[in-house]
């Protein structure tokens, strides 16, 4: 009989202490891209384990899922992804978990889904975030610290700094960058990703460029850089090599917007 009951003793004890570790589990929520995970972390107040997809030398173009990938989705709580097409390759293998989408409710221009490069549409979206984490661990935490983030994004718009500058970009990805820091676009190289500009876009470019005061050119890595450089050259142009999807070498989303506007040199 005493064998017996501590066997109950011990068997209760077990699922007590089971209960007890799985309530105190931290929530695993999955970024896509790796510039959402910075923005998750940075609001996160370490409560909950944030991992992402893609690294910041992969782009979601045509990508095509990993069963390391598939492992994550299946393990994670929630997932959070720009959306607006930018990730079809998500939707089928993380139907069944709570998505939330960066671009709901953002007008875009011309169905152009990189609005994680915008200040102001992040700074917009972030408390939404932040009440979407809560549901997996509440914490007034996450609240308090997106509303720090959205204040530090609008403070670094509201800097004084350089208007009189003109860009053209190797695609489009940077418009609402330029557009939330008030600088003029010529367009961009490529018209659609990966596909070679035609002489006629080029020249078309040239002759915009010559009739303003100062232009930048925005390369990018992963990319052929050499148009970039021959179009800077016509011109008398500065180029920039900037990556759309981050660095290792940025540690926040702050990081991450703030290289953008060091490499255009408006202040």
């Amino acid at each position: 009989m005493q064998a017996f009951k501590k066997i109950v003793f011990f068997f209760f004890s077990f699922l007590l202490i089971f209960n007890l570790s799985y309530s105190q589990r931290k929530p695993r929520v999955l970024a896509t891209i790796y510039p959402l995970y910075l923005l998750v972390k940075d609001i996160s107040c370490d409560k909950i384990i944030v991992d992402y997809i893609l690294d910041p030398y992969t782009f979601p173009h045509g990508y095509e899922l990993t069963p390391k990938d598939l492992w994550k989705i299946k393990t994670a709580d929630a997932v959070v992804a720009v959306g607006c097409g930018m990730e079809d390759w998500l939707l089928k293998a993380a139907k069944s978990k709570p998505i939330f989408l960066l671009c709901e409710g953002v007008n875009l221009i011309d169905s152009n889904p990189h609005i994680w490069l915008s200040p102001r549409i992040v700074s917009e979206r972030v408390v939404p975030l932040s009440q979407f984490l809560q549901k997996f661990y509440p914490s007034s935490c996450f609240a308090e610290k997106a509303k720090l983030l959205r204040s530090s994004l609008l403070h670094l718009l509201e800097l004084p700094h350089r208007k009189d500058i003109s860009v053209i970009s190797h695609h489009n990805a940077w418009i609402y960058l330029l557009r939330d820091l008030g600088l003029k676009y010529l367009g961009s190289i490529e018209s659609f990703s990966h596909q070679e500009p035609t002489f006629k876009r080029i020249s078309l470019l040239l002759n915009k460029a010559k009739k303003e005061k100062k232009v930048v050119v925005i390369a990018e890595e992963g990319h052929n850089i050499k148009i970039a450089k021959l179009i800077a050259f016509r011109i008398g142009a500065k180029v920039v090599i900037l990556n759309p999807m981050g660095s290792y070498e940025d540690k926040s989303f702050l990081d991450f917007i703030k290289r953008f506007i060091k490499g255009l040199g408006i202040y």
